[in-house]
């Protein structure tokens, strides 16, 4: 099958190469091609009890707390090394996930629409909008899409984006990859904790052989990487080399699962064990529809493939603001859709579980975002998908933004109106 990359991929990389040179130069700094994890967690103290990793590098860690896993013991594809005897880790604490109100539809076919909370200002709504899109405060905000209890409540687009056309995913494609390993693990057709089938890691006494995808998706595969400067090259080269090949190289800097290192090339990792198992280029564009997109309502996807028609997974997951809250939604329900259940038991908790090198990440999204006990993908530029279950609120944000502090100084104020915190 020949391979599908995206005809758009050159372009998005001249643009990040260009937004990259400008941000060298400006006051605000370096940017790398993720949001700091610090930038996305709420500024005000938290007081609630925080599920806590096991032991790790980090000299900062907290008091770990007893776990629980929600996981069955996932099975593993026939291509696949035996597993060992145990399920990803579930932190206790974790915010119960609200079901979806049994007069509101979801949205597979329409978004169902409802009014604006009692609580939110419309007056300051309103203004907080006229400075996204006119303002200097916030730089290039392009859309803000709040879902309340199931319901389309609040969507704004501006600075040129019309909300028809798919929005460059960026690192939010990690999330998409995300679910996608866990339709893979509940069809019983990998198991996350086994050790990765890497060809190139099956060398007699090469450490790598024990790598895990679970490892790879919370970023603790010790492998080495700088994201800052090494994503530049997996972006203007994926349609010439196979995307994975640039982290799957690479050698161990670290003990496994001892050091949190924030990886696009990781996540390549698993996006081309995904294709060994489901098939390259359309073949596995049409399972994932299948299985995702399609159930959920998803249809302006627009993936990114490597030479090899690998999906890239580190980023090319383009959609609509809306279909991007179709994701959030989805993990907002507990990986429930319309009766459906469409990722595994316990998935959804597996991902805002604390990675156990870091208390910020857990498996593909960003924890305590914005608000305690939220969670998110997070995409370079400011796209956001956050999750806040205790306010049963999906909030997306969508942007053209190099620095994350203008992206998030929104989100913060936009969240705020929603939460009253």
């Amino acid at each position: 099958m020949m391979p599908k990359a995206s005809g758009r991929l050159p372009i998005l990389a001249l643009t990040v190469a260009m937004t990259l040179v400008v941000a060298a130069c400006s006051s605000e700094g370096t940017a790398t091609l993720e949001p700091a994890p610090e930038a996305a967690i709420a500024t005000e103290p938290t007081s609630a009890p925080q599920p806590t990793p096991v032991e790790t590098t980090r000299a900062t860690q907290p008091t770990p707390v007893e776990t629980t896993t929600a996981l069955e013991e996932p099975l593993v594809s026939e291509a696949a090394p035996q597993a060992p005897a145990r399920a990803p880790v579930i932190a206790e604490g974790l915010l119960p996930l609200p079901p979806q109100p049994d007069r509101i539809p979801f949205p597979t076919a329409l978004w169902p629409e409802g009014t604006l909370p009692a609580n939110v200002d419309a007056d300051a709504l309103a203004e907080l909008m006229a400075e996204a899109f006119e303002g200097d405060q916030f730089r290039i905000i392009e859309a803000a899409v709040v879902i309340h209890g199931g319901e389309l409540v609040f969507e704004s687009y501006g600075n040129g984006y019309d909300g028809e056309t798919p929005h460059p995913s960026w690192s939010v494609a990690k999330s998409v990859a995300h679910a996608l390993l866990g339709v893979l693990t509940g069809e019983g057709r990998i198991n996350v904790m086994a050790p990765a089938p890497v060809s190139a890691w099956q060398s007699a006494g090469d450490p790598r052989a024990a790598i895990t995808p679970d490892m790879l998706a919370r970023m603790s595969s010790g492998l080495q990487w700088n994201e800052g400067g090494d994503v530049l090259s997996l972006v203007f080269s994926s349609d010439a080399n196979v995307a994975s090949s640039f982290q799957i190289e690479r050698e161990l800097v670290s003990e496994l699962d001892t050091t949190f290192n924030y990886s696009t090339g990781s996540t390549a990792v698993n996006g081309k064990i995904m294709a060994d198992i489901v098939g390259t280029g359309d073949e596995f564009e049409v399972w994932a529809k299948e299985k995702l997109f399609d159930p959920l309502g998803i249809r302006s996807v627009e993936l990114e493939f490597d030479v090899d028609g690998n999906w890239i997974a580190g980023f090319g997951a383009n959609m609509t603001a809306r279909d991007f809250a179709r994701l959030g939604l989805l993990y907002l329900r507990d990986g429930m859709w319309d009766g459906t259940r469409i990722l595994p038991e316990g998935w959804v908790d597996y991902a805002r579980t604390p990675s156990g090198t870091s208390d910020g990440y857990g498996s593909g999204f960003w924890l305590d975002s914005y608000t305690e006990g939220g969670f998110s993908a997070e995409g370079f530029g400011g796209q956001k998908v956050i999750v806040v279950p205790d306010h049963d609120l999906v909030v997306v944000i969508l942007a053209n933004n190099v620095a994350p502090a203008p992206t998030n100084a929104f989100a913060n104020q936009l969240i705020d109106l929603f939460t009253g915190r």
